[in-house]
């Protein structure tokens, strides 16, 4: 339905915002960057659940919406699972903590699950 492609369009706004500010290549834009990127995925997992006809829980547990994507039909996805619980911590983490460490790998790491959890969903559209 039309919500879905709005969470697609949100989703990649916050995946504009992380590329935009990995430019700056500034350390204090990491927290920025991780919290964006964590918000894609999360948007990205309730489009994708909500495809299926599935209805996702308003949660920010990425670990949660992971269990509820794969149960929803999606294939699993490791890398995300191991990573459910550093990009679910990001969310609130990356705004109120001071000592907030995420790492440049850990972002790119999560910027990959996020081109791959999108490339799934296009994939997906492609064939309905």
């Amino acid at each position: 339905g039309i919500d879905m492609c709005l969470l697609l369009e949100k989703a990649h706004k916050d995946y504009d915002t992380v590329l935009a500010m990995q430019k700056l290549n500034d350390e204090y834009y990491l927290d920025i960057c991780c919290y964006h990127i964590q918000q894609a995925i999360e948007k990205i997992l309730k489009c994708s659940i909500e495809l299926k006809g599935e209805r996702y829980s308003y949660d920010h547990s990425i670990a949660k919406l992971y269990k509820e994507y794969v149960n929803a039909g999606w294939p699993e996805y490791k890398d995300l699972g191991m990573m459910s619980g550093t990009l679910t911590d990001w969310e609130s983490s990356s705004r109120y903590k001071d000592s907030f460490a995420a790492t440049v790998s850990q972002l790119s790491d999560a910027i990959g699950i996020y081109k791959e959890l999108e490339n799934r969903l296009l994939s997906y559209l492609n064939e309905q």
